[in-house]
């Protein structure tokens, strides 16, 4: 029985069960559902201070930018 699985496997090779494809699927929705923010990295890097200063210093320089455009238009 498992040689005549491997040989449809090998007649077969771009056709999957609708099992393995939505495996797939989910794998690939787990691994893509998460990304690193600015902040995950501060703390990878610096640990809680890191998230605090790299959140800070991202609102300081949004409000940076909102400032400088009401000035200019």
């Amino acid at each position: 029985s498992h040689d005549s699985k491997k040989s449809e496997a090998l007649s077969k090779p771009f056709e999957k069960s609708e099992e393995e494809n939505q495996k797939e699927i989910d794998e690939f929705h787990s691994n893509m559902s998460r990304s690193l923010t600015y902040g995950d990295i501060g703390k990878i890097a610096f640990g809680s201070f890191g998230v605090f200063l790299v959140n800070a210093c991202v609102i300081f320089t949004q409000f940076g930018f909102c400032v400088g455009y009401f000035i200019f238009v």
